[in-house]
């Protein structure tokens, strides 16, 4: 199942060879959690399609499971080098979700060592920062996206039911429950700010979520990914963006 939604890639014609690029995580492919916490389904009612006729551009999803900062770069240069992406694409991005976690089996078998995310907050900010430059420079238009807000007791809860996690020992080593909410919060931050400094466009996904009193019901029973409702309300959001700003200037 992660294979087929990995590789799968939703597309629409348009006459102008220009792209509507996303890269991003599994949030941008629209994947969510039924009770079956090993079964994952994906939302089959995005708007992507809509924004790229409306802009007249060709819309193509490279998001995938797993896919942090460093493997987003990748993607993005191997289309650049294979021609790919003309100028003037619009290539919208949401990572930082994988970037921020941690080995959580290793904390599980010795919460008191000492860990690093997948990818520290100074090497997530940099590489951020670099990327976005990159586009710029080759007269891309980069939009990026702040992160959803996670569960954290669902997200802890879920990790447990793996094998070899241990939520117990989890908590013992961030300290409290709510701590993976702040650290997530913290890179969702460093997208932020790589936002405000590169003067780049930004589609605020967070805020609105926080606001909703339903909030829970938004996120799927593993606490990272969104529900189905999640996801209707996310791209609601991103219509909502696209028809009160221009990205043409």
């Amino acid at each position: 199942m992660l294979t087929d939604l990995n590789q799968r890639e939703t597309t629409a014609v348009a006459d102008d060879k220009r792209k509507l690029l996303l890269i991003g995580d599994s949030l941008m492919k629209g994947v969510y959690q039924d009770i079956n916490p090993d079964h994952f389904e994906t939302f089959d009612q995005p708007c992507w399609l809509e924004i790229a006729s409306e802009l007249n551009l060709t819309v193509q999803n490279r998001a995938r499971f797993g896919c942090t900062i460093s493997k987003a770069i990748k993607t993005v240069e191997q289309q650049m080098e294979e021609g790919q992406l003309p100028e003037q694409s619009v290539v919208i991005v949401l990572v930082g979700g994988n970037d921020c976690k941690f080995p959580w089996t290793s904390i599980s078998k010795d919460p008191g060592g000492f860990y690093e995310a997948t990818t520290s907050p100074e090497q997530f900010y940099q590489q951020y920062f670099d990327f976005v430059s990159m586009l710029k420079s080759a007269d891309m238009i980069p939009i990026l996206m702040n992160l959803p807000p996670l569960d954290a007791k669902k997200y802890l809860a879920s990790l447990s039911q793996r094998k070899n996690r241990n939520q117990r020992l989890i908590i013992k080593y961030l300290g409290d429950v709510q701590a993976i909410y702040r650290y997530h919060e913290y890179y969702s931050g460093l997208v932020e700010r790589v936002a405000v400094v590169q003067k780049c466009a930004m589609i605020d996904i967070r805020r609105p979520f926080l606001l909703r009193k339903d909030f829970r019901s938004l996120i799927s029973p593993d606490g990272i990914h969104l529900s189905v409702n999640g996801y209707r309300f996310m791209h609601s959001i991103i219509r909502q963006y696209f028809e009160r700003s221009s990205i043409w200037g």
